[in-house]
């Protein structure tokens, strides 16, 4: 309770002091790192550096989702960094809050996020010739292998992963839902299919943007064999 009452207390002056949200660091540096994985939390990181490149570990930071979620943020020793984790909507946006001696007003930056929720489903995995891994079907390597599955929405980045036992023999990302492997590829052998898929958006070099937001989903393995 009482670290409640701490954050709303630190976001009733922040909204008093000032109407709009303002990003007002000057020579400090701020980034804010905000990541998903399946069935958890949105974990979020956000670095504060001064004029010499130190880390600034005696601001308040905090974030507020647009649907009515506030989380006072602790200082990490470790990775020198404000952290804090969020069990937010699908889609959200979040206002990064920073209020420190090292800035003349407060820092106010809002980044989406979107979490993904479910994991891929492969709707169609075959080669030429008709042979279906869904069906219980070996595929032949001298065909190619068209591999289709279901859209997790828009601008959704998906990594496909075919693996033997010990290494990854072939990857490819894509942005749309099917795929081709191409003609003797694969040798004779017992292979796992992955789709992972990943959402994000700002910058992960921060270079363009000062954020960068990503969900991210590992698929079940399908396996199959070539002959």
């Amino acid at each position: 309770m009482i670290k409640k009452e701490i954050v709303l207390i630190i976001f009733i002056l922040l909204i008093t002091s000032c109407k709009t949200s303002i990003d007002n660091s000057g020579n400090v540096k701020i980034r804010i790192n905000a990541k998903s994985e399946y069935s958890k939390d949105i974990d979020f990181q956000v670095f504060i550096e001064n004029e010499y490149g130190n880390s600034v570990n005696g601001a308040l930071v905090l974030a507020q989702s647009e649907s009515g979620i506030t989380e006072l943020f602790s200082f990490d020793n470790s990775s020198q960094s404000y952290t804090g984790s969020i069990n937010g909507i699908e889609d959200d946006y979040y206002n990064i809050i920073v209020k420190s001696n090292s800035l003349s007003n407060f820092f106010s930056k809002k980044i989406p996020h979107t979490r993904l929720n479910k994991k891929t489903a492969v709707t169609f995995f075959s080669d030429s010739d008709g042979n279906s891994v869904l069906s219980g079907n070996l595929l032949k390597k001298n065909l190619p292998i068209q591999i289709a599955w279901n859209s997790l929405g828009q601008n959704v980045n998906y990594q496909v992963l075919v693996k033997n036992a010990l290494n990854t023999k072939w990857t490819a990302s894509i942005n749309n839902c099917n795929i081709i492997i191409p003609a003797n590829t694969l040798d004779a052998g017992n292979y796992y299919l992955y789709i992972n898929a990943q959402k994000s958006y700002g910058d992960l070099f921060f270079e363009t943007e000062n954020y960068y937001s990503v969900s991210n989903i590992s698929s079940s393995a399908i396996t199959f064999t070539v002959q």
